[in-house]
């Protein structure tokens, strides 16, 4: 399933800092979008709109790229997770739920847990991508 999901970082959301949090967006219509926060911050010069990655000259006081980028990819893929879960449970509002469920430091495999304790008959159903 292609989900309307995808990271951003915007530079008219410039901190005092001079960085800019890298959130990931979906939109489940024009009406109904949110933002996810992965409290992640580069200078917005250093993300690839393209590619929607941070690029790899980013100075290293900011991180190492690869790592970023690694655990920016593990919270989009935790995001459609949770967005997925909500799409197949019929939930009436998946980007409340998205909004209210995920946090950048929540682990698939806490996921899975959660779900198999909300409603463990339907725990084959979900299937995880991420771990």
């Amino acid at each position: 399933m292609l989900l309307p999901i995808k990271p951003i970082c915007s530079a008219s959301k410039m901190r005092r800092d001079g960085t800019s949090l890298i959130f990931i967006q979906y939109c489940e219509s024009a009406e109904n979008k949110t933002l996810l926060n992965t409290e992640i911050a580069i200078p917005p010069n250093y993300w690839n709109r393209k590619l929607k990655r941070i690029s790899d000259n980013l100075p290293i006081g900011h991180g190492k790229t690869d790592e970023l980028n690694k655990d920016l990819q593990r919270q989009v893929r935790l995001a459609e997770d949770i967005i997925s879960y909500a799409l197949v449970r019929k939930i009436h509002d998946p980007v409340e739920f998205a909004k209210s469920t995920f946090t950048p430091g929540l682990i698939s495999a806490v996921l899975k847990r959660l779900q198999k304790k909300i409603n463990p008959e339907s725990s084959l159903e979900f299937k995880l991508s991420g771990l």
